[in-house]
């Protein structure tokens, strides 16, 4: 065999190859990319999902508190706020690095810490935790009622027909959390201030 016919067949066979080899790897590339979405959007429906549930409990927490007034509901509503402020930073860690997080602006966490331990700015405190006294004061029943109501706004946002939306986007999660967290970050116009 002539050395120019063979290469004329090594290249035959490489061009009719190429196609077919450049096909198939496009073709990865595309179920690669599909598979790396669709496990993207099943975080992010599991994140919406689990932050649903936990927002419907602690509203529920909040609810009883209000209504028994009692340290144990207490502990078990500032537990579920907690759980919240968790279920936020675990999602921007392992779901999405966009879900708004800000310290500055509160969260569930001071929300549960004001009413355990109340809140201090520059060594004053601004106000004392629930049940200093031994019962529930008009003014926290007061907050605790606006905290029912802003938490029950929340879960509304972010559901449709009762259940988790979970085709909402990371952007319309982080306005409205956003909102909740802005209004609680300023506990003196929430009418709770030291010696009420």
């Amino acid at each position: 065999m002539n050395i120019e016919v063979y290469e004329s067949r090594k290249r035959n066979a490489f061009t009719k190859f190429f196609p077919w080899l450049t096909g198939i790897a496009v073709i990865g590339l595309c179920v690669a990319l599909i598979l790396t979405l669709s496990h993207f959007s099943g975080r992010k429906t599991g994140f919406l999902s689990q932050f649903y549930e936990k927002l419907s409990a602690t509203t529920v927490q909040v609810q009883a508190l209000l209504e028994s007034g009692t340290q144990e509901d207490l502990v078990h509503a500032a537990l579920s706020l907690t759980v919240l402020d968790t279920i936020m930073e675990d999602g921007r860690k392992f779901v999405d690095p966009d879900i708004f997080y800000n310290y500055q602006f509160g969260g569930f966490d001071n929300i549960a810490q004001t009413l355990l331990s109340g809140m201090e700015y520059n060594g004053t405190v601004l106000c004392e935790g629930f049940f200093q006294d031994g019962k529930l004061s008009p003014s926290e029943k007061e907050y605790l009622t606006a905290l029912g109501n802003d938490l029950n706004t929340l879960k509304e946002s972010l559901s449709q027909n009762g259940q988790a939306n979970t085709g909402i986007s990371i952007k319309t999660f982080n306005g409205h959390t956003h909102v909740l967290f802005s209004k609680y970050s300023d506990i003196l116009s929430l009418g709770l201030s030291n010696g009420e």
